[in-house]
């Protein structure tokens, strides 16, 4: 036979000892055993339904039989925002005060937001070239309820703010 032929059965019959005296050190069968497999964990317990479920499923109350009257509760609590030459809501917040250092309006914000209000800052730049930090809360839809919150406000802190048109 030729020498490369020898040689390529000679590898042959090497590859194949080899794999033979290595198959059972790779491919071991206690990775198939059951007492060394992974336990599954029972499933878990069926949570209990909560009592407000059954809740859920009664009917609504009934409406009172009295009709409201919209009109006259648009006129009592001026519920219906008013819309501008642009069809969109007018918005109305409330100016408090004008700091000129601006440590001072943010400590007055910072005092209205602790008390649960929506405040915020505006730094405006006056005619004669000063800066001004204003201290606003807001915004509301219903020019009433600003008014409202106004004097709440006036009491509270001893301010007199205004009622201002919202400009985002």
């Amino acid at each position: 036979m030729e020498l490369a032929k020898k040689q390529r059965i000679t590898g042959a019959a090497v590859l194949i000892a080899a794999g033979l005296l290595l198959y059972p050190l790779l491919f071991d069968d206690a990775v198939f055993r059951d007492d060394e497999a992974a336990q599954i964990p029972p499933p878990l317990p069926v949570p209990e339904v909560p009592a407000y479920v059954a809740e859920i499923d009664r009917p609504l109350p009934a409406l009172p039989e009295e009709p409201v009257d919209d009109e006259e509760l648009a006129a009592k609590d001026n519920a219906v925002p008013e819309l501008g030459a642009d069809h969109i809501p007018v918005s109305w917040t409330l100016q408090l005060a004008a700091f000129v250092q601006k440590e001072n309006a943010v400590a007055l914000r910072d005092r209205l937001r602790k008390d649960g209000y929506r405040a915020y800052l505006r730094t405006v730049t006056l005619s004669d070239g000063k800066s001004v930090v204003r201290v606003y809360v807001g915004p509301e839809l219903v020019r009433n309820k600003a008014e409202t919150l106004l004097t709440e406000l006036d009491k509270g802190y001893e301010l007199e703010g205004l009622v201002v048109r919202y400009r985002p």
